[in-house]
């Protein structure tokens, strides 16, 4: 008997993997734009929009960081843009062990949110938590 997979586990997945690589976007437009600019406003809606389709548990949507590759659920997020591994590479570095994003997030959060992923990414210290989500060390 052959196994299929079950469309709406697959379909969390997906969306899962498209928040990620908007969240990875969204830092490298934080580097790049100043705040209020209309790109890195719309990057910030894509993400928190994103992030709205899904049904967020209370517990949060969590993903594990390791060497090679961020991980929902066990299974690793495809790496189909080079900011995705961009972001586990650095988040890997900081020794970051996991991401969780809260549901209810604004995308005045998200935008805190990445100007601390930002710093966290270039090298400062600092612990990045909120009702947006948090980065845990291991």
């Amino acid at each position: 008997m052959e196994h299929t997979a079950d469309p709406s586990k697959e379909s969390l997945k997906q969306k899962a993997a498209l928040a990620i690589v908007e969240l990875a976007k969204g830092i490298k437009n934080i580097s790049f734009y100043p705040e209020g600019h209309p790109s890195l406003t719309q990057s910030i809606w894509k993400i928190v929009s994103t992030l709205e389709e899904i049904p967020l548990p209370e517990t949060g949507l969590e993903f594990d960081i390791t060497k090679n590759a961020l991980l929902f659920r066990n299974e690793p997020v495809p790496s189909t843009s080079k900011a995705v591994v961009d972001l586990n590479r650095e988040l890997y570095h900081r020794r970051a062990s996991r991401l969780i994003f809260l549901p209810g997030q604004t995308a005045e959060e998200m935008s805190t949110f990445l100007s601390i992923l930002k710093r966290r990414c270039c090298g400062r210290k600092s612990r990045a938590s909120g009702s947006t989500g948090s980065i845990t060390k291991g």
